[in-house]
This record gives C-alpha cells, structure tokens and sequence, in this order.
C-alpha cells in the first residue's frame, strides 16, 4: 500500500521500500532485498533529508551484510550467530576486527 502511494508521499515510500528489502535479506533473498534498498536509497538521496539518507543507508548496509554472511559456505545461522557474538574474532589476515 505505501508503495502504491509512492507520487504523494515519497518518504514514506522509500522507508517502505528498504523495510521490504531487509525484511527480503535477512528472509533468504539477500541479493532480492540488497536491490531494494539500494533503490531506496536513490530515492532518499533526491530528498535531501540527511536523517532518510542515512537511515537508507544503514538498511543498505545491513542487507549487504546479509548478502556476504548468506554466501559463507558450510555456515548454519547458529554458527553466524556464534562469530558476531566473539569479541575475540578475527580477520583472514589474523588480525582481531
């Protein structure tokens, strides 16, 4: 519905719009809800609202996430869970991140 409303109310269209892309990427279709956001991002940008463009680009980021952690092969959601939870992890070059 607020997709529908998208010519009167753009703000509320593109925060739409990137709630749809997260709930897509942390659902499965990753790569589908990166898509989403993004747009929704592009769309924030012609607003020129600092507080809309930056929460597009959180969202962004947040699927992109999504998208990198779905593509670690031989990984249950458990063990993802378990490597952001160790302040102790590290990097490919061993270096703690």
């Amino acid at each position: 519905m607020a997709l529908d409303l998208s010519d009167k109310f753009p703000d509320v269209a593109l925060q739409a719009k990137y709630s749809i892309g997260l709930a897509q990427a942390f659902s499965g279709s990753a790569a589908q809800g990166a898509n989403l956001c993004a747009d929704a991002l592009a769309m924030a940008q012609t607003t020129k609202s600092r507080s809309l463009i930056t929460n597009a680009q959180l969202a962004l980021a947040e699927a992109l996430l999504a998208k990198k952690m779905r593509r670690r092969p031989g990984q249950s959601p458990s063990t993802r869970k378990e490597y952001w939870r160790n302040p102790d992890r590290k990097n490919q070059n061993g270096a703690l991140c």
